[in-house]
């Protein structure tokens, strides 16, 4: 899978914890970034292989309560989820990427992303965050209980800009 890669160098933890993220989700999450004016939430699944976490392009709106400050899920929603993976087939344990935006603020985690993460990482351990803004700017983080990896920034290339018809779809 062609892709961008970040963190710029392997972590070592207690496997080998590199990041391979296709360039249409990036495109993805800049454009439901720009089409809404509150913040807001997703998950979305993560392949790993032979160490390398590989995040495509499949994110998966619940319910929840968003504000121009806040987003908030609806964890009864999340488990709704993860019993319609199990129902369908399909792997629930490919969940483990949460997504949500800052609207037009810096991509940062606030102290109620923390809490956000904490709550996520009893369903979802290791866990993928990522805040993103209307300008392309983003902020992962890799976090296992008990052991935060790394955070680092990513800016989006201007080349996967979402075009209008993105961020109408989105």
């Amino acid at each position: 899978m062609s892709g961008l890669k970040g963190p710029p160098a392997p972590i070592e933890c207690h496997v080998r914890c590199d990041l391979i993220v296709s360039p249409d989700f990036l495109r993805q999450i800049w454009a439901w970034t720009r089409a809404i004016r509150t913040e807001m939430s997703a998950l979305a699944e993560i392949e790993v292989r032979e160490g390398v976490i590989h995040v495509p392009n499949a994110l998966h709106a619940t319910k929840q309560s968003n504000t121009m400050g806040s987003t908030a899920l609806d964890m009864q929603s999340v488990a709704e989820l993860v019993e319609t993976f199990m129902r369908t087939g399909r792997n629930p344990g490919r969940l483990r990427l949460w997504f949500h935006t800052h609207c037009d603020f810096s991509a940062f985690f606030s102290g109620i992303d923390d809490a956000t993460i904490e709550e996520l990482l009893k369903w979802m351990n290791p866990l993928v965050a990522v805040v993103a803004n209307t300008h392309g700017e983003t902020r992962w983080r890799v976090v296992q209980t008990g052991l935060h990896v790394i955070d680092w920034d990513l800016k989006i290339p201007q080349e996967l800009a979402p075009s209008k018809a993105d961020v109408i779809a989105a």
